[in-house]
């Protein structure tokens, strides 16, 4: 929510502050952004603050690699997407092209998801 809203990263406090989602727990730094998660949650399990194609590396993701992890200390937002990568130096360069980063790694991630080879909170 931090990292969406107010363009910060901030550290989560899992104990206190934590939600559970698609079956993933999802832990905030404050009650405050813990609520604002959940009443952004709709019927369809669908939130606006859910990560881009499932948390997982975006520039990995635009390049076909399936089992690379994000890291919530990358997280940037890029429109209404919040997108995460490896590390820093990863990116910087997905970055560098933006656009055609962001629609491979949708296609990618859409086509792992109908193959199978992928389930959505992998």
């Amino acid at each position: 929510v931090a990292a969406y809203d107010e363009h910060t990263i901030v550290e989560a406090n899992c104990e206190a502050f934590k939600s559970s989602l698609q079956g993933v727990n999802w832990c905030f730094s404050s009650a405050a952004n813990k609520t604002t998660f959940e009443a952004a949650t709709q019927e369809n399990d669908r939130n606006q603050y859910l990560p881009f194609v499932g948390g997982h590396c975006g520039l990995g993701m635009a390049n076909g690699n399936l089992v690379a992890r994000g890291d919530p200390r990358t997280a940037i937002r890029i429109g209404n997407l919040l997108v995460l990568n490896g590390r820093m130096e990863v990116r910087t360069l997905f970055l560098q092209d933006t656009e055609r980063n962001v629609d491979n790694a949708r296609l990618r991630y859409e086509l792992a998801l109908a193959a199978g080879t992928l389930r959505s909170n992998d």
